[in-house]
């Protein structure tokens, strides 16, 4: 007998792959970034996964090595305290943008600066409790040379992370014809063109090459401040730094603090 072939018959039937996107967690939308000192306004976008159907309020600390106003400054539409920081999302729109502006000063920063951010709520209960991406750091890289004609001395300070350093405000002199006594300034004489009284901000200048040769001293005035601080002073001149610092309260407000002997000679400075 025999027996007939087996007879198998294809059927192609049609499919589709769905490939679903990958929603972005509600908060920042990267975790870091980087620029230069004179790279100037920086934007950081925070997502919240859906338009809002009325104004939310983020709020937000910053933190880190960078000075907030006297590295950056923020310039989004942003209302701070001592303790808390925020920014409104109007109805409509998807993301909020945390804006900021790097300063470009002259100061030698030993170290680039950090800044840290972080999303410490958000007024819709929904989106809070989707919170995800929460912390967002950025670096500050410098772009100051120190000169090897003259040495430069700059003065920074610091009252608090994420607090403005204009809480507090210091004046920078150099000085001769110091008189100490009992570890007390009695008596000086201030060189002419060689300080820094800027209203806001940090302070910086440089003693050049033809400047006198003789013994000087830097003198840092506490002029306004509601709050203690921690006071840094540096001097450079090519490879070779100086450095001092130390913490100042509000009862010195009104009074000089010192730093020396620095003996000049030429375009050689020597300290202590």
């Amino acid at each position: 007998m025999k027996i007939p072939a087996a007879c198998f018959v294809l059927v192609f039937l049609p499919f589709v792959l769905a490939c679903e996107e990958e929603e972005t967690p509600v908060g920042f939308e990267l975790t870091s970034g980087v620029a230069a000192e004179g790279d100037g306004v920086q934007k950081i976008s925070i997502h919240l996964g859906k338009v809002a159907t009325s104004s939310i309020t983020i709020t937000y600390v910053v933190g880190g090595t960078a000075s907030l106003d006297g590295d950056y400054k923020l310039i989004s539409n942003t209302n701070y305290s001592l303790s808390s920081m925020s920014l409104v999302v109007k109805e409509g729109e998807s993301n909020g943008s945390l804006t900021f502006e790097l300063i470009d000063d002259s100061h030698l920063e030993p170290r680039n600066e950090t800044i840290y951010f972080e999303i410490t709520g958000i007024s819709d209960v929904e989106l809070n409790a989707a919170l995800q991406h929460r912390q967002f750091s950025f670096e500050i890289q410098d772009n100051d040379t120190s000169p090897a004609d003259g040495m430069q001395v700059d003065l920074s300070w610091n009252v608090g992370e994420g607090i403005s350093i204009n809480a507090a405000n210091f004046d920078l002199y150099l000085a001769r014809q110091v008189v100490i006594s009992n570890n007390e300034m009695v008596d000086f004489e201030l060189v002419q063109q060689m300080s820094s009284t800027n209203p806001a901000g940090f302070e910086s200048f440089v003693v050049n090459r033809e400047t006198a040769d003789e013994v000087y001293y830097i003198i840092i005035r506490f002029v306004a401040g509601t709050m203690n601080s921690d006071v840094f002073l540096h001097m450079s001149q090519g490879v070779n730094y100086g450095f001092a610092s130390g913490k100042v309260s509000t009862n010195s407000v009104g009074k000089d603090l010192y730093y020396g002997p620095i003996t000049k000679n030429g375009n050689n400075f020597r300290f202590r």
